[in-house]
């Protein structure tokens, strides 16, 4: 494990205790493949829509072309928005998670995206 990636760790444990392993993509289709996003990027966008499936990414070019091939996406701040709508998680805690987004220099999503969010989402 490299320093700093203490949470693939921790994501890697909870997906072996699950029993749950990578799936492999089958064909990348040429709209997918021409694509100018990393390789990971254009894999995870052809996987979704072959299972037809939400797909989990950050990446702003990512998302607008996984949108434009109708795809439903979902972002980091997306999947704690969600807990918290359907009252798993508190005001308080959400308010924490984004605060600890907002101060690691590991993650790239914008303190200003952070903030508009929780006053959209919180009043």
């Amino acid at each position: 494990m490299r320093k700093g990636c203490e949470d693939a760790l921790i994501f890697r444990r909870f997906l072996q205790q699950e029993g749950w392993g990578p799936t492999a993509v089958g064909s990348i289709p040429e709209a997918v493949a021409s694509l100018h996003l990393d390789t990971g990027e254009r894999e995870s966008i052809a996987l979704a829509l072959e299972k037809g499936a939400l797909l989990l990414i950050d990446e702003e070019r990512g998302r607008m072309e996984a949108r434009r091939l109708g795809l439903k996406v979902r972002g980091t701040l997306g999947v704690l928005i969600q807990p918290y709508r359907s009252g798993i998680i508190t005001s308080d805690q959400l308010r924490f998670y984004f605060g600890e987004i907002q101060e690691r220099t590991d993650i790239w999503i914008s303190s200003a995206l952070c903030q508009r969010l929780l006053r959209e989402v919180l009043g």
